[in-house]
């Protein structure tokens, strides 16, 4: 099923980095989420146990989001009373978004794009993107059908792979401070920005590379005489912080700075923005980003689980099966196992190998 001319005709138009822009908050609220003693903090101790002991095996951080980015069109309305009034969105786009984000515990991803997203995503950030699926949207009238027309929509997933452990695990760099570049704006577009810095590391950073440099309010390059949140002179308030995840320049988990006295150490310092930063698409290549995504920019494992999808999608599922299991061995070797990778061999095992009659390479949404 040749659906590309849909999927042009579904693609938006990108003037000014949204879609780049809307990632890079997923996965500055994916490293924040594993700041497990911020969330921790306020509660009881009795209420503590109980929730460690209900997570403790699973993987992972305590508090765990999906998320699922979509693009389309939306209308927007108000609903509720006189009393309170909600803004909400109506769209067909809308449920998509939410058919993605309900999907990525299938498939063991904390974050799955549709292909009308993706393809506003420059070519830069496009490369760092997995294809894990490709499905047909199904409505209300296809219930119980089980031959599927060209003329129906069909939706390609793809997630983006990233390791935010690997930010604890880098004793090296948690131990360095400000190993780590701020973005600064090629197109004077704005983002949600990290936390404080003080006038005295801005000179310190400034000195530690080029990429590191003070973000600037949007048309005052001087910063003279601007009072921001909490009446600071510097757009970062007081304390510096990473630049991805807005976790400050202790522990990249915990937030605890290695020198830190008992006070410092029983307070979790997940900095949360307290003003905008403008983008620079040199944040997907800094320091952080190339932590957190280092296990999966090898080649073989990108082209391995490609193989196999190929495989999978053209009914060949013993080879499939073979690869994927590949895959996993290659993953689990190095600490992780690989969502997508047993989603399809479940799938696989569950037919005994042998594709559906009319499986035509799509699977169901």
């Amino acid at each position: 099923m040749d659906n590309s001319l849909n999927r042009s005709s579904r693609c938006l138009l990108s003037r000014r980095h949204e879609a780049d822009k809307a990632l890079l908050a997923v996965v500055r609220i994916s490293i924040g989420l594993h700041n497990d003693a911020y969330f921790l903090e306020g509660m009881s101790s009795t209420a503590k146990d109980r929730l460690l002991a209900k997570y403790g095996d699973r993987k992972g951080p305590v508090v765990q989001m999906g998320f699922g980015l979509h693009a389309g069109k939306a209308v927007q309305g108000a609903i509720g009373s006189q009393r309170k009034l909600d803004a909400t969105y109506i769209s067909e786009a809308v449920e998509q978004s939410e058919l993605l984000e309900s999907s990525t515990k299938k498939y063991g991803c904390s974050v799955l794009m549709s292909d009308s997203f993706h393809c506003l995503l420059s070519v830069r950030v496009q490369r760092m993107c997995r294809k894990i699926d490709q499905v047909i949207i199904e409505t209300d009238e296809d219930e119980g059908h089980d031959d599927y027309s060209e003329e129906q929509e069909t939706m390609e997933f793809f997630t983006f792979d990233m390791d935010v452990d690997a930010l604890k695990r880098d004793k090296s760099r948690r131990n360095s401070k400000f190993m780590h570049s701020d973005g600064i704006g090629e197109d004077g577009d704005d983002l949600i920005g990290p936390g404080n810095l003080t006038k005295r590391n801005l000179k310190r950073r400034a000195s530690m590379s080029s990429l590191a440099q003070p973000f600037a309010p949007r048309n005052d390059k001087s910063n003279t005489g601007t009072t921001y949140p909490g009446g600071n002179k510097s757009p970062f308030g007081h304390r510096a912080s990473r630049v991805l995840g807005g976790i400050t320049d202790g522990d990249p988990i915990t937030g605890v700075t290695p020198d830190a006295g008992n006070d410092a150490k029983k307070k979790p310092m997940l900095d949360l923005p307290t003003t905008t930063a403008r983008y620079d698409i040199s944040l997907w290549s800094n320091e952080d980003m190339k932590l957190i995504r280092r296990r999966y920019s090898q080649y073989s494992f990108s082209q391995e689980f490609s193989d196999a999808l190929g495989s999978y999608i053209n009914r060949d599922w013993k080879n499939a099966s073979i690869m994927f299991k590949r895959v996993l061995e290659q993953t689990q070797h190095d600490g992780y196992d690989d969502g997508p990778s047993q989603y399809f061999l479940g799938i696989i095992n569950k037919n005994n190998g042998v594709p559906p009659r009319g499986f035509n390479g799509y699977g169901i949404a």
